[in-house]
């Protein structure tokens, strides 16, 4: 296209050179959910309705998630250095094997006042296993972090298990009000940062941290 609208020949270097000289460099393309028209106007929405919410308000707030937990470093690329014909030694080494790395799903929650209780999903998430969460584990950190039935706001995403009738049904009638809550938004929730601190600390580790059962 270029060659067609110079009438010269250009060769790829020199487009790549012109840009750097531009001030443009190559960057990997991140991956977000693509947000549709709806999903935009829903998000603009949530933050009109919060936009006035004091620290009180927010501290009624008890937020929740599901993330996935690699026991030992990530799915990513690792990268290190190696001098030439050095040959290799534990830190170019990712192992694998049964050395109890794998990853684990985790339900967890927090309020303003720090977090809640947790569980390792030992099945697939839904309305049944998270009726059971609902009634045990996030019921226990209601209490442990001082939130009332009546009062607390119970955030979770729009999951097809965290929308199931049963499920709704249920915080109903327990006086549990639920946030309305944007599609595809996680960058939203402020548990995303406690996930992200987590995977860091277990980052830190040369072999897989035991799992403890409360």
């Amino acid at each position: 296209m270029l060659c067609k609208l110079s009438g010269e020949s250009i060769g790829p270097e020199t487009v790549r050179c012109a840009l750097r000289e531009a001030g443009l460099k190559a960057v990997k393309k991140v991956k977000k959910p693509k947000l549709t028209r709806n999903a935009k106007l829903e998000r603009i929405a949530f933050a009109e309705a919060h936009l006035h919410w004091t620290v009180d308000d927010w501290r009624r707030v008890l937020w929740s998630n599901e993330t996935k937990i690699n026991r030992l470093g990530s799915d990513g690329i690792k990268w290190a250095w190696k001098k030439g014909g050095e040959n290799l030694n534990d830190n170019m080494v990712v192992g694998t094997g049964n050395f109890g790395g794998g990853s684990i799903m985790f339900w967890g929650c927090m309020g303003y006042e720090g977090t809640g209780n947790g569980c390792k999903l030992e099945r697939t998430l839904n309305k049944e296993v998270y009726l059971e969460i609902l009634g045990d584990e996030m019921e226990r950190s209601l209490e442990d972090l001082g939130l009332e039935p009546g009062e607390v706001i119970f955030q979770h995403d729009n999951a097809s298990a965290h929308r199931a009738k049963v499920c709704l049904n249920w915080l109903d009638e327990s006086g549990i009000k639920v946030m309305e809550w944007p599609a595809y938004s996680p960058d939203l929730n402020p548990i995303e940062n406690l996930w992200a601190k987590l995977k860091r600390r277990l980052g830190t580790y040369n072999s897989p941290p035991p799992l403890k059962h409360t």
